[in-house]
């Protein structure tokens, strides 16, 4: 039997192992990466087609990606992979995971391999037996430090971890959405399909083996709209059923083949009945193009760590001391019978807010040297209902990781990271541009450095737009500066004598954008006819930021355009709108005499992305607009990062982000001369150099272009 030696021993290579996997090979860990199957991804790969969906999507937080590597394999993503939110060219996907390990050199891979065993002395595991099918070839891998990221938890189940399966009770953690008494039920899986049209009529034949939606009477199944379910009323919804699941009374690891088959048979009966039935002429020309080998699972075994994360830390935002990553999903618990429930296909539970996961759900609590990576790790049945979405578990495998480099520098383990260097790895989960919630970043030699730009643009908003209906309320988040003016202009017309209705709002809580307790009320009287810019005077009560809302009029009409302004929020109707890749926002001037919100000290306040205020710079235009960070006395620079703006209210780009900086020129001045680094069609959010330089003086960043954006803007700048 062939033995493999490393630091680390990864099971599994979905997305968290993955992001397990980089993390530790970037701090020096020799990692060993087994996956079972022969492409990376897991539910994120060609063979499941989930998108990878994260914190930002499920609440009114809006900048809630979660950064880091998980972030940095979405943007490769998009970029190797144009047609990735249409689900197409699912290949390219591929590639650019496996792109993404093969760069680490530290890390050797293992594909079409599979964990059978481990052995154990006393409470560490010791060594790792895996096979190759495909090769009869059996290996041993041995390591000081394992993580299972294998989604059902092989490894730490034949480690003889405690682990649970099914849905806690109401009493046991006085969550809300529990049930009421305890069971084995966990949520369904799904596959999904992709349908196409060819351009000329294609016959489709039922197989035997498939559900007749009539004469079986399974038609009763997908015509329940009261419950989420119903059969598609157009060509666009034909494909990728989620709530097309089955679970219970499977058992979704032991039953596993009779859930893909019991999913088969009903996915090729319903598509029977789209092509046969004679309700659906425009499917004539169709065909399913594409369909998930194998059931793409939501739950299964959830192991026991040192704290077990429920629903009431996810609702109230709790703030844990050992926090390490972020989430935000909605707590999303799908029926526990799948098409064949009675409930909602989902019972949502509304996240109001970003929360934070701490590390100790991370490894487990029977184990001292293994670590939990993915759905398995330590949450409740409704907890997991949120934490399970593919980016905010790459994101907190991106702690397990880090923390695995720990373990090695102080030959510790987890637990004992976690009560003696917790501190150390949120620092460096930061500096690799982790999202840690309320948590100030270390900008290194840029904190006592002195800021300078080209130019720094105003808090306002006049670009070329259009007259909208105020046909809902419409809101608009102002950071206060210390020049504000405390009134706000805003262009109106007015198609009869109305009334103008507004209200200031103190911010709900300092993450959401929902107003909050009312400031200040009123109203302004306009004439038919009146075409141009009021001013409304605004009351602030020494808040971080407000809120205007102004109400709903359909006699009148606000001017909007399609630029944004970056961390300054605006939409009609509730913040989900500002979520929206193309969305509306509205024009406004005279909030403040001085360029204060957009200021360029803002690179190094501590904040990588809009918290409270904008934390930004931006520039006037995007002609010679530059920055230069000028240090007190000549350094040592390692490394410089440079964080841009890319979108992060948004999960998925069906375009380029056009704020994102693309062309620039880093110099960097030293007593000896300059040194330039000339970078061209950057599509990452975060940029890293490693420089080695020493005694330099002055850093200057000549921005060039970006995706179409009005002006350039930066977020935070790292020197270290």
């Amino acid at each position: 039997m062939k033995t493999v030696k490393t630091d680390l021993t990864i099971v599994g290579a979905g997305y968290a192992g993955i992001c397990a996997a980089i993390a530790a090979a970037r701090h020096g860990l020799k990692v060993a990466l087994i996956n079972d199957r022969d492409v990376l991804g897991g539910n994120a790969s060609s063979e499941h087609r989930i998108h990878v969906n994260g914190g930002t999507s499920g609440n009114a937080s809006l900048y809630g990606r979660e950064g880091g590597i998980a972030d940095e394999l979405k943007m490769y993503t998009f970029y190797k992979n144009p047609q990735y939110n249409q689900k197409k060219d699912y290949h390219l996907s591929d590639m650019a995971l496996l792109d993404k390990v093969l760069a680490e050199e530290n890390i050797e891979l293992f594909l079409g391999t599979i964990c059978y065993d481990c052995e154990c002395e006393n409470d560490k595991i010791t060594k790792v037996f895996a096979i190759k099918p495909k090769t009869n070839e059996e290996i041993c891998f041995e390591s000081e430090l394992f993580c299972d990221a294998s989604g059902d938890g092989i490894l730490a189940y034949k480690a003889g971890c405690e682990f649970r399966m099914g849905r806690e009770s109401k009493d046991e953690f006085n969550e809300s959405l529990a049930v009421d008494i305890a069971d084995d039920a966990a949520m369904p899986s799904c596959i999904l399909f992709t349908v196409a049209h060819t351009g000329k009529p294609v016959k489709f034949t039922k197989p035997d083996f498939a559900y007749d939606l009539i004469e079986d009477d399974k038609l009763k199944y997908f015509e329940r709209p009261e419950t989420g379910r119903r059969m598609p009323v157009n060509a666009d919804e034909y494909q990728g059923i989620w709530w097309l699941e089955v679970s219970y009374p499977f058992d979704t690891i032991k039953d596993s083949d009779e859930i893909d088959f019991e999913l088969k048979k009903l996915v090729y009966g319903y598509w029977d009945y789209i092509k046969n039935s004679g309700k659906y002429p425009e499917a004539e020309d169709m065909v399913i193009d594409w369909i998930a080998p194998y059931a793409s699972k939501r739950e299964s075994r959830r192991f026991i760590g040192e704290y077990i994360l429920n629903q009431n830390d996810i609702q109230n935002c709790r703030d844990f001391e050992d926090k390490v990553s972020t989430g935000g999903w909605s707590i999303d618990v799908h029926d526990y019978k799948g098409i064949y429930g009675d409930d909602n296909t989902s019972a949502f539970a509304e996240v109001k807010s970003l929360y934070s996961i701490p590390f100790s759900i991370m490894y487990s609590k029977d184990n001292s040297n293994l670590f939990l990576a993915g759905r398995i790790a330590s949450c409740t049945h409704i907890a997991m209902g949120s934490t399970r979405v593919i980016q905010t578990l790459g994101a907190m495998a991106q702690a397990v990781g880090t923390a695995a480099y720990l373990c090695k520098k102080y030959d510790k383990t987890p637990t004992q990271i976690r009560n003696e260097h917790i501190t150390e790895l949120q620092d460096i989960l930061q500096k690799d541009g982790q999202f840690i919630l309320r948590r100030k970043e270390d900008c290194g030699f840029v904190n006592d450095a002195k800021i300078t730009a080209s130019s720094e643009k105003l808090l306002e908003n006049t670009y070329e737009g259009e007259f909208t209906t105020l046909y809902c309320n419409a809101y608009i988040t102002l950071p206060i500066s210390k020049s504000f003016t405390n009134e706000m202009q805003v262009k109106i017309k007015a198609n009869a004598n109305t009334t103008l209705k507004y209200r200031v709002c103190k911010e709900a809580t300092d993450l959401i954008y929902y107003c909050g307790e009312t400031i200040f009320e009123n109203e302004i009287e306009i004439a038919n006819g009146f075409e141009g810019f009021i001013t409304l005077p605004i009351k602030s009560e020494n808040q971080a930021r407000v809120f205007v809302d102004i109400e709903k009029n359909e006699n009148l009409e606000i001017f909007t355009t399609k630029e944004k302004t970056p961390g300054v929020p605006s939409f009609f109707g509730s913040p989900w709108a500002a979520k929206k890749e193309v969305s509306d926002y509205i024009v406004f001037k005279g909030v403040e005499k001085n360029a204060d919100t957009y200021s360029a000290e803002n690179i190094k306040n501590g904040y990588s992305r809009p918290y409270k205020s904008a934390n930004c710079w931006v520039s006037q235009g995007t002609q010679n607009e530059w920055l230069e960070i000028e240090f007190p006395n000549p350094i040592d620079v390692k490394n410089i990062q440079i964080y841009f703006d890319a979108q992060f209210e948004t999960d998925h780009f069906d375009n380029k982000i056009k704020q994102l900086i693309t062309d620039y020129k880093l110099t960097c001045f030293t007593e000896n001369g300059a040194q330039e680094i000339v970078m061209a069609n950057n599509y990452m959010a975060r940029n890293s150099f490693d420089t080695n330089l020493e005694n330099v003086t002055k850093i200057r960043f000549d921005f060039i272009k970006n995706n179409g954006a009005k002006n350039f803007s930066v977020y935070t700048v790292k020197v270290f």
